[in-house]
């Protein structure tokens, strides 16, 4: 009886006669599904990524959290990076994941934080609106603390953003300059230069408090004249808007 073998397969009984083995080809293997926690739930958002912190916008809630870089942080950066976007747009993605409060950027402090054990789909095509903010042209004046019972001095600190990209204002006791970055619906403020005023105890107090404040701020909630700055989904302060001349 005369057996009939395909190419392949001849060759490599040859080789095997020969005691020889051949090459395996190389397969190209996906790697496998992060695992998800029965406590984690699919959540739509806009996701922004910049400077080694990124943040993460709820697209029906508004609540805006910094991710945690653990889990699958990893991959949406990488997801982000990959999108290749205009400089400042935030991509909108479904992720698998749950809010867990971890320490905050200051020391002694908690926020709560987005923790994504898997992306689900990067971009999305779904409907997730881009709030637009009109924080330029006015002063934004310190109305409320929302932690501690501190009272509000009475030369209060303030603001003012610039359309080039520049914040300017006092602290209470200092004057301070510097930049600040308001992607989509996201607020950050980079390294503040004050002048060296000699100051009362409770002024210097005001504003070790106040440029804490803003450096824990990662967005916020304007309604008309009054601006809340937000720590993910925390409230920090509110400031009342008056018109520049």
């Amino acid at each position: 009886m005369i057996r009939k073998y395909s190419l392949p397969l001849l060759t490599s009984l040859l080789l095997a006669a020969c005691g020889e083995t051949g090459q395996q080809v190389e397969q190209s293997v996906a790697p496998p599904a992060r695992p998800v926690p029965a406590s984690a739930e699919l959540i739509a958002g806009r996701y922004f990524y910049l400077a080694d912190a990124a943040i993460f916008t709820g697209c029906h809630t508004g609540q805006r959290w910094p991710v945690a870089q653990r889990a699958a942080a990893a991959d949406m950066e990488r997801a982000f990076r990959d999108a290749e976007l205009a400089p400042g747009d935030s991509m909108v993605v479904t992720v698998h994941g749950e809010i867990d409060v971890l320490p905050g950027m200051e020391e002694g402090t908690e926020l709560p934080h987005l923790v994504i054990y898997r992306v689900e789909q990067a971009p999305a095509a779904i409907d997730c609106p881009v709030p637009v903010a009109s924080l330029h042209g006015r002063r934004w004046e310190l109305t409320r603390w929302h932690e501690g019972d501190a009272a509000i001095p009475a030369s209060s600190p303030w603001l003012a953003f610039r359309e080039d990209g520049r914040v300017n204002g006092f602290s209470g006791c200092n004057r301070f300059n510097g930049d600040y970055q308001l992607l989509n619906d996201t607020l950050a403020f980079g390294p503040l230069a004050l002048t060296k005023m000699a100051c009362r105890q409770d002024d210097m107090g005001t504003e070790r408090r106040f440029l804490s404040l803003l450096h824990e701020t990662t967005g916020f909630v304007q309604t008309g004249d009054e601006l809340t700055l937000m720590a993910g989904n925390r409230k920090l302060a509110t400031l009342k808007g008056v018109a520049l001349p």
